[in-house]
């Protein structure tokens, strides 16, 4: 079995003033045990936070970018949140996963959500 902490990835602090930290975008997390890519992607959809759905790709990193346009934002700068390096089949296979629950740190992974409201508008 192979474990990782799974980020929930969604703005907790909806305030557009201040530029975001990736922490503030680490809505939600939790630990689940996977032996295949398709079980990983099925538990982190089970575990994903209520009122909301997931997105793939699960990846191994986020970001939080910040790029000046004064088309896009009054104050200059707009801010991008991104995941990067996506795990595919053949990722999944090389990845050093932890293999109990009592190794640290814990491998991380991340996926975005999104309300279930904002689907349906």
């Amino acid at each position: 079995m192979n474990f990782c902490l799974v980020k929930y990835i969604h703005l907790k602090d909806v305030n557009p003033s201040v530029l975001h930290t990736t922490q503030d975008f680490e809505f939600s997390s939790a630990v689940i045990g996977h032996s295949s890519l398709e079980e990983m992607e099925r538990k982190v959809a089970e575990h994903c936070p209520p009122d909301f759905t997931c997105f793939n790709p699960i990846a191994l990193h986020h970001e939080v970018l910040w790029r000046t346009s004064l088309r896009e934002a009054g104050n200059g700068l707009v801010e991008v949140d991104q995941l990067f390096q996506p795990i595919d089949d053949i990722d999944y296979m090389a990845i050093q996963w932890n293999r109990s629950l009592d190794e640290s740190p814990m491998l991380s992974t991340c996926v975005h959500i999104q309300r279930c409201v904002d689907l349906m508008e």
